[in-house]
């Protein structure tokens, strides 16, 4: 995935990127965004000036990868948990308090290594002058 924009402020943690109107479709995917303004770590690495149009770059499988973990592997956990406790026991209660359980630990975890998770994506994220 490819955004392209303008540096709108840089910090010595942060940069500040508007992202440029034609990149925006109609999908409203980005409606989260207050004015199409997104952050990116700044590492220092690079020599960027306010107002340098840049493009910012993510790679699709960290993207997949990071949704997997959201979405996806909760659920499967939690029909895994299930089908575990219906070999273990035949009542329904005891299965279904399993599953949820073992979702909810999920959940936890994912909070828990949320930094560890949220920097490894950030080292994914690459940005350049255009």
């Amino acid at each position: 995935m490819k955004y392209c924009g303008k540096i709108i402020k840089i910090t010595h943690a942060q940069i500040m990127i508007e992202s440029n109107k034609e990149n925006c479709g109609n999908c409203k995917g980005c409606g989260k965004m207050k004015n199409r303004v997104f952050s990116v770590k700044n590492d220092g690495n690079h020599d960027f000036t306010y107002g340098d149009d840049v493009s910012v770059d993510i790679s699709e499988i960290t993207v997949i990868f990071s949704c997997f973990l959201i979405y996806i592997f909760p659920l499967i956990l939690f029909f895994f948990s299930y089908f575990i406790a219906s070999l273990i026991t035949s009542y329904e209660l005891v299965k279904i308090s399993a599953a949820f359980i073992a979702c909810g630990l999920v959940f936890f975890i994912l909070h828990f290594f949320e930094l560890e998770l949220s920097l490894w994506i950030e080292r994914k994220i690459h940005i350049q002058k255009k």
